[in-house]
């Protein structure tokens, strides 16, 4: 019963809809983005191509109002993969909280 009180007192005390270490994490993955051009098809779709060297490796396409991409590291884990983040930040301002999935909100404290 005293950790489940000292959890409550600890989600009263944080503020946002995620976890703040969640949104942390997906901030310093997106600083490192520079090998991926997105191509837009439109607002909720996008193509991602993985650049090495100049020349293109891979391409992943992401839907952003399904929460998918091809890689699936996003369905799988819940968190948006860097495809995804690629495609994130190129709105303004990024709202990478409506992305991650709700086992990452205070609710699940």
């Amino acid at each position: 019963m005293v950790l489940f009180e000292k959890r409550r007192k600890i989600s009263l005390a944080l503020t946002g809809v995620i976890l703040p270490t969640v949104i942390h994490q997906l901030n310093a993955t997106s600083k490192g983005l520079d090998h991926l051009q997105v191509t837009k098809g439109n607002p909720q779709e996008a193509e991602v191509t993985v650049m090495y060297k100049g020349e293109e490796i891979r391409r992943h396409v992401v839907y952003l109002d399904l929460q998918e991409c091809t890689c699936r590291e996003w369905q799988v884990s819940g968190k948006p993969c860097p495809h995804a983040l690629a495609v994130i930040t190129t709105e303004r301002p990024p709202d990478m909280e409506k992305y991650v999935n709700g086992y990452y909100s205070m609710k699940k404290l």
